[in-house]
C-alpha cells in the first residue's frame, strides 16, 4: 500500500518510533563512506544512512527497514569503512524459509537453497517468488519472467522446490512476505537496539547488518540471540 496512512501515536508506536531515532542517532553520528566502482571514495549523508520503517497498511505487514545506504551493491558495500575502520556484513542464511520452518516447529535445513542441479542463485529467486505470491499461477508467471524460462520449465522448478521443502510446501504461495517481513523487521529492529544500547553503530539490509570489523563478534551473538528471541529457534548467520 503506497499511500501514508494516517494513524494515532500508542505505546507501541512511540516505543518504535524512539528504537528508530536512536538507531539512527547512533548510525549518523560517525563517518561512513565506500569506495566507488571507479575507484573514488564517496562519504555517506545523513540522509544516505537515516531509516525509516515501511508498513503495508497494518502493523502486522511489513515493517522492514529502509534507507538509501542499502540501494549500494553488494561488491560495493564490502568496501565500506567506518571512521576509517573496514567493516564487515553478517545475514541470516535463507531467512524466509528459514522462518517457515520454524514457526511450523520444525527444523529447517542448513541451506534451504541447496537443490541439486539448480544454481543457488536461482534457487533464492525461487523461494522470494513462492512466499511472494498468492497462487501457483501468479509463481509460475513470475519464474517464467525472472528466470527466463517457458511456463512448463517454471513449474518443474517450482516442484523441485516443493519437494525440497515438503514440510512448508503448504506455506507457499500464500502471500507469507506480509508475515515474514513483519517477522524479519521485528528481529532487525531487536538487533539494532541490542547494538545500540552498547553504541555499536550499524546499517541493517534487510536481514543483514554492517558493522565495524571490530564488532563483528558482538554482531554475530546479538543475530543468534534475538532470532531466537522471536522464535524459539536457532539462526545460521552466514
Amino acid at each position: 500500500m503506497s499511500a501514508i496512512q494516517h494513524y494515532s501515536d500508542e505505546p507501541s508506536t512511540l516505543r518504535m518510533r524512539q528504537s528508530i531515532v536512536a538507531q539512527n542517532e547512533a548510525r549518523t553520528s560517525h563517518n561512513w563512506a565506500y569506495t566507488s566502482e571507479d575507484n573514488r571514495t564517496i562519504q555517506l549523508s545523513q540522509s544516505d544512512l537515516s531509516c525509516r520503517r515501511i508498513f503495508k497498511g497494518q502493523w502486522c505487514i511489513g515493517g522492514r527497514f529502509y534507507c538509501d545506504a542499502q540501494n549500494l551493491p553488494q561488491v560495493v558495500r564490502r568496501t565500506i569503512t567506518i571512521n576509517e575502520e573496514p567493516c564487515v556484513e553478517l545475514d541470516y542464511k535463507s531467512m524466509h524459509p528459514r522462518l517457515l520452518y520454524h514457526l511450523s516447529g520444525a527444523e529447517a535445513p542448513s541451506d534451504c537453497y541447496d537443490i541439486e542441479g539448480v544454481a543457488r542463485g536461482k534457487v533464492k529467486k525461487i523461494a522470494l517468488i513462492a512466499t511472494s505470491t498468492s497462487s501457483k499461477n501468479q509463481a509460475i508467471r513470475a519464474v517464467s519472467f525472472h528466470l527466463k524460462v517457458n511456463a512448463k520449465q517454471a513449474g518443474s522448478l517450482l516442484r523441485m522446490f516443493e519437494a525440497r521443502h515438503k514440510a512448508i510446501a503448504d506455506s507457499l504461495y500464500r502471500n507469507a512476505w506480509q508475515t515474514l517481513q513483519n517477522i524479519d523487521s521485528k528481529i532487525a529492529n531487536d538487533v539494532m537496539d541490542s547494538l545500540t544500547r552498547e553504541a555499536i553503530p550499524v546499517i541493517p539490509v534487510h536481514d543483514s547488518f554492517i558493522v565495524p570489523a571490530s564488532k563483528a563478534q558482538q554482531l554475530q551473538q546479538a543475530m543468534y540471540e534475538q532470532y531466537e528471541a522471536n522464535t524459539g529457534m536457532l539462526a545460521a548467520i552466514g
